[in-house]
Order: C-alpha cells, then sequence, then structure tokens
C-alpha cells in the first residue's frame, strides 16, 4: 500500500504522481488476485427477468407440512424503527382446526416459541437470541436488560400476541421481532430461518391459552383476529421454514407485490409509547404508529390484493380512533379500495390543525409508498393540500399551538411537512405541475429545493424569476433563501444567472455557483473576492477558489490539485472542497478522487470519494476500491454519528462496486478480487 500522504486531512500529493499512486494500487490487487490453488470461485451474476421470477418464486416456498402445519418466512425488516422484525406465515394444510401461537412470550423466562436461526460468512447456519441474553434452550430466570429500552420495547413490540384458531386452508402472519444484532451489516443482513419448536403440555400460556389482546384506549378487538376455542387442539412438533434470503428478498420486494397467498388473520395494530394514547403537542400520532407498524405496512403489498383488500376495508370500518383508521387505510388504495381512498379525499376537506397534520404525513407516507407510480388521483389530493390557503382551526385540545409557525393548510405542508420533497422524490408525471403551483402560490426554500430535486426543465424559468425578485429586492421575505437559489439555478445550468449571482458576493452558494456555470465573465468577480483577503481561508474566499479552479473544465484537474495543497484553516475546509468537486460530476476529476481513496487520513474524504467514485460508475477506480477494502478507520464500537468504521467503509465500497459492475456479489473482498481479474482489460 502506498504511504499516506494526507495529513490533517489536506491533501498533499506532492512530490508523487497519481499515475505512481494508482500504479501502486492495481499492482497491489493483482497480487490479491491470484489464488493459492489457481481455481476460480463460482460468481454470481446479476439476474435476468427470468431468474428473477424464479427467485422470487422460490421465495413463496412453502415448508414440509409437520402434523398439518406449513410455515415459511414472508418479509424481514432488519433495519426498522420497531427493531429487527420477521413476519412468518403459517397455514393450515391439514383437516381439522389448529391452535397455533402468534408470537413469541414478552415474559423473558420463558422458552422462546420461534427461535431464530442465520446464515453466516462462512456458510454455517447456527441459532442466535432475538435478544441479548435471552435463553437459547428452555426456561430459564429472568433477562435483565440493565435500564436498556430497546427499539422494539419503544415501539410497542413486546405485548402478548395470544394464540389463534386456523381452520382448515387459512393461515396466520406470526408476528417475531428483536434487537439488531446477529452479525447482519446494515448493507449486507443475513439469510434467516425460523423454527417453531412446541412440544405436549409446553409451559407457555402464550403458545397455549393466553390472554385478550392488548388494546388502545377506546380500541376494539379486530374482528380477523380469532383467539383460541375449546374445539380446537393445539399443535405441537417442529417446524422448520425454508432458508430466506433477506438481502435479495429487500432487492426484489417490489417484484414479489401480490405474489404470495393471503393470510387469513394479521398481527394487530402495535402501538408506540405515548401515541396514540397521549398527544404529543410537536409529533404526530401518524408517524409513531408508522414507525410502530412499518414492517406490516410493507408486507401488506406482498399478498394477492383482493382478500387483502377485503381485510383492510374491514379493520378500517372497526378501527378507532381515527388516526388508526387512517394508518390502515394507507396501503388499501393501492389494491383499489374505494372506501380507503374516499377517506383520503374527505379528510383533506379539514382545517384543524391536528387532523391536517396527520394527513400530510400520511400523505408523505402514501407518496414514498408509489414513488414514480403516483396515481392521478393522489397529485389531486396533494396539490390540494398544497394549495389551499385556508386558515388553520384550533379546537380546545390544541392549547399550546399558538407556537405553530404555520398559519394556512398550505404553509403547513410546505414548511413543516415537507411535502413538496416527499413529491418531487417520486419523480413521477405530474409533479411538476404540482410544485408549479405550490410554489407559485407560496414560495419557499422548500419549494425550490423541491423543483431542483425533480430536475424538470420546465423548472429554469420558475427558479431565474424567484432569483430576480430577491435580488432586486422586490420581496421584502427571506423566502426563498439566495443559497438554495444559487444552487438550483447552477443545477439548471441558467447562464442568464451570473450577473445576478455576482449581487451576492456574501453567499459562499452564489459564489460556488458561477464556477459550476463556467460563464467566463465571472473570472475577474472571483479572482478580486480571493485577492480581498489574501492569505486568509474565509468561507467567501474558499468559495472563490473553488469557482475559479471549476471555471473551465479542461483545466480542473490541476486546479483542484494544486488547491487541495492548501493550506486550509482547518480540516473541514479541504471536506468542502472535496465534496463540491464532486457535485461538478465531472469524469476527469475521477483520478484526483481515486488518489483520496488510496492516500487519504481523513476519513470523510476517503467516504465522500469511494461514494462518488460509485455515482460515476467509474469503471476505472475498480483496483483502488479493492486496494482499500480492509482499511481500517474508528472502531468498530463507535456509534457516534460522525464516525466511519472500517466494517461502514466495507460496505460503502461494495456499495460502489455494486453501482459499477451491476453485480451483487456480497460484503468480502474475494469474490470481487475474482471478478476483476476475470474482466477484460481497460
Amino acid at each position: 500500500m502506498v504511504k499516506h500522504l494526507f495529513r490533517d486531512g489536506v491533501a498533499a500529493v506532492l512530490g508523487l504522481s497519481i499515475a505512481v499512486v494508482l500504479s501502486g494500487m492495481l499492482s497491489c490487487v493483482s497480487a490479491q488476485a491470484k489464488q493459492d490453488d489457481g481455481t476460480q470461485v463460482p460468481i454470481r451474476k446479476s439476474a435476468t427477468t427470468t431468474e428473477m421470477a424464479a427467485e422470487v418464486s422460490a421465495m413463496a416456498r412453502w415448508s414440509e407440512p409437520v402434523n398439518g402445519l406449513a410455515a415459511r418466512v414472508d418479509f424481514v425488516d432488519p433495519w426498522g424503527p420497531a427493531g429487527y422484525v420477521v413476519l412468518v406465515q403459517l397455514r393450515n394444510v391439514g383437516s381439522s382446526p389448529l391452535r397455533v401461537p402468534m408470537g413469541n412470550p414478552p415474559d423473558s423466562q420463558l422458552a422462546r416459541l420461534f427461535e431464530l436461526h442465520k446464515h453466516d460468512r462462512k456458510g454455517a447456519w447456527h441459532r442466535v437470541p432475538w435478544m441479548p441474553g435471552e435463553h437459547l434452550e428452555g426456561d430459564g430466570p429472568k433477562v435483565e436488560r440493565g435500564g436498556v429500552i430497546y427499539a422494539g420495547h419503544s415501539a410497542g413490540q413486546d405485548i402478548v400476541r395470544p394464540p389463534v384458531v386456523l381452520q382448515p386452508g387459512e393461515g396466520a402472519l406470526v408476528y417475531l421481532w428483536g434487537d439488531r444484532s446477529g452479525g447482519d451489516s446494515w448493507r449486507h443482513p443475513l439469510d434467516v430461518k425460523i423454527v417453531l419448536r412446541l412440544r405436549e403440555g409446553q409451559n407457555s400460556t402464550v403458545a397455549v391459552d393466553g390472554p385478550p389482546l392488548t388494546m388502545s384506549k377506546g380500541g376494539k378487538s379486530p374482528s380477523s383476529i380469532k383467539t383460541s376455542n375449546t374445539s380446537a387442539s393445539t399443535w405441537t412438533g417442529v417446524l422448520e421454514t425454508p432458508p430466506f434470503p433477506t438481502r435479495r428478498a429487500i432487492k426484489l420486494h417490489v417484484h414479489r407485490r401480490g405474489q404470495l397467498e393471503c393470510p387469513t388473520i394479521l398481527p394487530p395494530v402495535s402501538y408506540a409509547v405515548g401515541h396514540p394514547l397521549t398527544r404529543d403537542l410537536w409529533g404526530t400520532q401518524f408517524e409513531g404508529l408508522c414507525q410502530s407498524n412499518i414492517a406490516l405496512d410493507a408486507a401488506v403489498d406482498l399478498y394477492q390484493p383482493l382478500p387483502m383488500r377485503s381485510i383492510l376495508e374491514k379493520r378500517m370500518a372497526e378501527a378507532s380512533p381515527m388516526v388508526v383508521k387512517l394508518l390502515i387505510a394507507l396501503p388499501a388504495p393501492r389494491m383499489g379500495s374505494e372506501p380507503a381512498t374516499s377517506l383520503l379525499k374527505n379528510w383533506a376537506q379539514t382545517t384543524e390543525w391536528r387532523e391536517v397534520r396527520e394527513l400530510h404525513r400520511a400523505l408523505s407516507h402514501l407518496l414514498h409508498c408509489y414513488g414514480h407510480e403516483t396515481p392521478p388521483w393522489v397529485l389531486v389530493v396533494v396539490e390540494k393540500v398544497l394549495t389551499d390557503d385556508r386558515k388553520l382551526t384550533f379546537d380546545r385540545s390544541s392549547a399550546g399551538a399558538g407556537g405553530v409557525a404555520a398559519r394556512t393548510v398550505l404553509e403547513h405542508a410546505t414548511v413543516e411537512e415537507r411535502l413538496p420533497l416527499a413529491l418531487a422524490r417520486t419523480k413521477c408525471p405530474g409533479a411538476f405541475s404540482v410544485l408549479e403551483a405550490n410554489f407559485k402560490k407560496y414560495p419557499s426554500d422548500y419549494g425550490v429545493l423541491a423543483l431542483t430535486w425533480l430536475g424538470d426543465p420546465r423548472a429554469a424559468p420558475l427558479l431565474m424569476d424567484a432569483l430576480r425578485t430577491r435580488t432586486l429586492a422586490l420581496q421584502p421575505s427571506s423566502w426563498p433563501d439566495v443559497d438554495d437559489l444559487s444552487r438550483a439555478v447552477a443545477k439548471f445550468r441558467i447562464q442568464e444567472a451570473v450577473p445576478l449571482l455576482m449581487e451576492h458576493s456574501k453567499s459562499p452558494e452564489a459564489v460556488t455557483a458561477l464556477g459550476r456555470l463556467g460563464d467566463l465573465r465571472a473570472r475577474d468577480y472571483l479572482e478580486k473576492l480571493v485577492n480581498k483577503e489574501p492569505g486568509q481561508m474565509t468561507e467567501v474566499s474558499l468559495a472563490a477558489r473553488i469557482a475559479l479552479a471549476a471555471l473551465e473544465p479542461d483545466k480542473r484537474r490541476a486546479r483542484f490539485e494544486e488547491l487541495l495543497k492548501g493550506p486550509f484553516n482547518d480540516r473541514w475546509r479541504a471536506i468542502e472542497v472535496v465534496k463540491k468537486m464532486a457535485e461538478l460530476e465531472d469524469p476527469s476529476l475521477n483520478p484526483l478522487f481515486m488518489a483520496y481513496v488510496a492516500t487519504s487520513d481523513d476519513k470523510h474524504v476517503v467516504c465522500a470519494s469511494v461514494e462518488h467514485l460509485g455515482r460515476m460508475k467509474a469503471r476505472e477506480a475498480v483496483p483502488v476500491l479493492l486496494g482499500s477494502f480492509d482499511c481500517k478507520f474508528d472502531p468498530e464500537t463507535d456509534n457516534s454519528k460522525s464516525s466511519y468504521t472500517g466494517g461502514e467503509h466495507r460496505a460503502n465500497v461494495v456499495g460502489a462496486l455494486e453501482l459499477i459492475s451491476g453485480e451483487e456479489l456480497g460484503p468480502d473482498l474475494e469474490p470481487w478480487m475474482i471478478w476483476w481479474k476475470q474482466q477484460p482489460k481497460l
């Protein structure tokens, strides 16, 4: 490995050409790619449409029946806000009713009925605990948590889930949860299988005759939950699901929609601590409910739509309070439910603040679910709230809401809930006309950002007019912000904005935007900003230096290489330069980013460079990425927000390699090395 040449986050590739650095990396990779025995490891190629269909079909495979019961894993959420969640469907394939468990007991002294098994990197299956300290064999003493409140506890998952009776042909969706543990990395969760183990006379009240469902205040027991009765025998035996490929299932989720047999019985709604039993003035009830039930909400899409729609409509009719009805209603329109669609449309008529914020948060969630396929009726509802200038109303329960900044429905949707951003992320046809209507009626930073994210060229005149109005001080308000407008006109390459941007010499973003636009009229102006404070590295002077380096594309590489020699007042200045370089999306700068990956001591520079090379699909960077695979940064135990551990770096490199190659070869170095060795030389 080439000796590190970055010190204190400052690029100092002095006396060593980039070609030499890359040559060393190529040699390193070439040497590592050789196998001891000369054999080749089979490489998994990207799946074709036919292969994906076969994979989806394999994920729907049932276990062999045991005593009239079959099982399979339908869904796994390894990193959600409710912890580690596995949904298992049990189906009665016999001729007699069966009483079956619906979850593990919350009592930590009792044995787990549903065991969690994971497939490790070495190819072996082993049982892992759902929670730290769990008894893996039989009953045991109460597990002391040491005061730790795990995600599942705060999300209301730790409840009694009583058994149900399945008639022949019926299925039940079992809800299993635990802590995020067991060897998974955030990018590569392990494959799983579940083993249900229930013997005759086992000491488990949950398995045999559990108490009634835990309900919210005023809530009703869903009629679809069939609790135990005396006419059905309790199932016993050992039942093992087929292995479930967690990561592939996540990637193929959209292809699995509507493919699975629908269970007859769904788990009950979970309630996060404080939601909706207690009102939180600054947080929506819907958000808490959504986080507690996010796995179930995602999973319902997998089932055949007609029977699932019937189940959801029945639950929606029975649900109380209204916010729970709203939660259940959201997935139903995707299955053609008219009652659910009508509920959302009618809710858009309200002006009461608490109801408005619940609806707006739900609409953001709905847009996320539909994505590019957002239907016209949803766009109509979203446009209604984003152009609704009716004043918000506050009932007596809204005491203390005087601190709410928004005063109209559209202000709340735009500023408080940032609905324009949710719409822009969908990239759906029809999004621009809605964002345009919102921006014309209420120009805002979020409107500028949404139009920029959407990237529709029809937004250019709107943004140019807004910058002109802001520059000429015709609009007394500070909205929209000059920085956001500057980034927007640079993204859309609006050359006419250059004179206006030069009126904002105190805005680093406006100064940097001049470089991205590449208009040589700005050169003298930028040089004056640099010379105005010689020897100093203020935000504006740094922005001017970055802009000058970016101004002429054929000179960018040499100028940025010189700029990164510093000196800088602090390490964050160098990191800012690297990030601004990445925003240019200029392939001629890839060798610089490759050198940063190879030589930088600064974890933030390395992280940004790896991600950028992946986004650029820079195939020439593969040897450098492979050579940096095992670089160490922060300790693996560092969970701070600014940490960048070796494990995170490896996952980052794998993500970049996947973007570059189109392959999915997993989290280990060896398959990637062999794949690269098999590729034609550049």
